[in-house]
């Protein structure tokens, strides 16, 4: 995570630097814009993720890893629209860059909430194809149990 809040830091000088020169552009300033803001969101993302793992609050990490992750893909997402200069397909590439490291995150994050220290465990993470959720039985192991509160 350090690693990618580091590069985003970077990512926001490119994107600026971007903005700055996107004067003759209307297309390529608005999708700057709509990065910057969306980057600093991430960054602000991944900065809660840090602070909640020292508690041990691993899921919270999980949830803030995976905004993050969605503002990043936004801001490359929008920048392929305006993808007409060299500088535009520069950032672009940097920012999925941190695209892959957020992904690297959460996938390492979901491994460590799974398996723990147990590394040897550790295994690539599962989509909806691959079976992600969780199976009736799984579930039904847990006995959760439904709270009901009735008022009259």
């Amino acid at each position: 995570m350090a690693a990618s809040s580091s590069n985003l830091d970077t990512a926001l000088t490119k994107i600026q630097s971007l903005l700055d020169a996107s004067t003759d552009s209307k297309n390529r300033s608005v999708a700057a814009t709509i990065c910057l803001e969306v980057l600093q969101n991430s960054n602000y993302r991944i900065s809660l993720a840090n602070a909640s793992l020292p508690s041990g609050k691993i899921k919270d990490a999980r949830a803030w890893l995976s905004a993050a992750l969605a503002y990043t893909y936004d801001c490359s997402n929008v920048l392929k629209y305006v993808n007409d200069t060299k500088q535009v397909a520069e950032t672009m590439s940097f920012v999925n860059s941190i695209y892959n490291l957020n992904s690297n995150a959460l996938s390492l994050s979901f491994n460590y909430d799974a398996f723990g220290n147990d590394i040897a465990s550790w295994k690539l993470p599962k989509t909806e194809r691959d079976g992600f959720w969780k199976n009736s039985n799984q579930v039904a192991s847990q006995k959760l149990l439904p709270e009901y509160r009735i008022s009259r």
